[in-house]
């Protein structure tokens, strides 16, 4: 599970400096850049564990081991990230117009 996680993470580093970059020189905005990247990051990373999960046959296990292994994706994903996302999310619902 936590090679799983580190593949996932050092994965996502690489997708998301492409995203930055793409929408960075599709919109001239770093802000929207950084939102975009930081949404995708989140989304992705999760989807990969998933999709990883899936292949090493971890969904017909028991529940105890599947809820274990959702429970250290926050501390395997860094709080760092989940806040910066999070703060993301809410700066671009604050700016959408009433």
């Amino acid at each position: 599970m936590r090679k799983t996680i580190a593949k996932a993470i050092t994965w996502r580093l690489i997708g998301t400096a492409e995203i930055f970059a793409i929408s960075f020189w599709t919109t001239g905005h770093i802000a929207t850049a950084g939102h975009t990247a930081g949404i995708a990051a989140i989304a992705s990373f999760v989807t990969y564990v998933a999709h990883e999960l899936a292949w090493n046959g971890s969904f017909s296990r028991g529940q105890g081991e599947w809820r274990e292994a959702v429970e250290t994706l926050p501390e395997a994903a860094g709080h760092d990230l989940c806040n910066s996302a999070n703060l993301a999310i809410r700066a671009q619902v604050q700016a959408l117009p009433s």
